[in-house]
C-alpha cells in the first residue's frame, strides 16, 4: 500500500473519529451541548483527534511486527476506530466525573460553588433515570402540562421539550396551581420523602418543577 493511501487513512480515521468521539461524550453529558461551534469544541475534537492518533500509530507499528502484507492498515484503522468508540462510550463520563470533582475541590477551598458539565436541563431533566413527575408553569404561573417524564429533548436551549405520560386519577386529577404546588413541596414531611428540583428557561420562558420519590420512603 502506498504512502498517500497510507496518509490517507491516518487522516480519515483519526481526524473523523475526533467529532465522533466529541458526539459520544456529549450524548453521555461528559460535555456541554451549548460549546458547540466555540473553539472549545474545536480544541477537545482536536485532542480526541490526537489519542486516536496515538492509538493508531502504536497498533500499526505493532501489527507491522507480526503481519507483512498490504492489509495492515486497514486492520489498524479498524481496530483503532472499536478501541476509540469503545474508550468514549465506557471512559467519557467518569473521566468528566473525575476532572470536575477535582476542579469542585479546588473551589470549595477558595468558597466558591460547585460546578458541572453541561446545562441545568441536563443536570435536572436528563441527569436521572427514576421516574420523575414533572410540573410545568408559564412564568405567569399557568399550568402548561403535568406527568411522569417519559422522553426529554437533548436540543439546544431555545428549543427544550417534554414527553410527559398523564398520571393516574389516585395520583393527581389536575395540575395544582403554582402557588399550591410550592406550598406542598416545600412542606418539611414532602421533602422527606422526595427529591424535588425547580428549572427555569429565560429562553422559552418556563418553569419545570420535578419530583422524585425516594428509595425507602413510605
Amino acid at each position: 500500500m502506498n504512502e498517500f493511501t497510507n496518509i490517507f487513512i491516518t487522516i480519515i480515521t483519526t481526524g473523523g473519529l475526533g467529532f465522533l468521539n466529541y458526539a459520544i461524550a456529549e450524548s453521555v453529558s461528559a460535555l456541554d451541548s451549548d460549546q458547540k461551534g466555540t473553539s472549545r469544541e474545536k480544541s477537545i475534537s482536536a485532542l480526541f483527534t490526537t489519542i486516536d492518533l496515538l492509538i493508531y500509530v502504536a497498533i500499526a507499528n505493532g501489527l507491522k511486527l507480526i503481519i507483512h502484507n498490504n492489509f495492515v492498515d486497514i486492520i489498524a484503522a479498524s481496530l483503532t476506530i472499536a478501541i476509540s468508540l469503545l474508550i468514549s462510550f465506557k471512559l467519557a463520563k467518569p473521566t468528566n466525573n473525575l476532572f470536575y470533582k477535582i476542579i469542585n475541590k479546588q473551589r470549595s477551598r477558595s468558597n466558591l460553588i460547585s460546578i458541572q458539565s453541561g446545562s441545568p436541563w441536563k443536570q435536572i431533566a436528563l441527569g436521572d433515570d427514576r421516574p420523575q413527575a414533572a410540573y410545568l408553569y408559564s412564568f405567569e404561573h399557568k399550568p402548561l402540562g403535568f406527568g411522569w417524564v417519559q422522553y426529554v429533548s437533548n436540543d439546544q436551549e431555545s428549543n427544550y421539550s417534554l414527553g410527559l405520560v398523564p398520571f393516574d386519577d389516585e395520583i393527581e386529577e389536575a395540575q395544582p396551581s403554582y402557588d399550591k404546588l410550592t406550598s406542598r413541596i416545600q412542606n418539611p414531611k414532602y421533602k422527606e420523602k422526595h427529591q424535588v428540583n425547580q428549572f427555569v428557561d429565560f429562553k422559552q420562558r418556563f418553569i419545570m418543577i420535578t419530583s422524585i420519590r425516594l428509595e425507602n420512603s413510605n
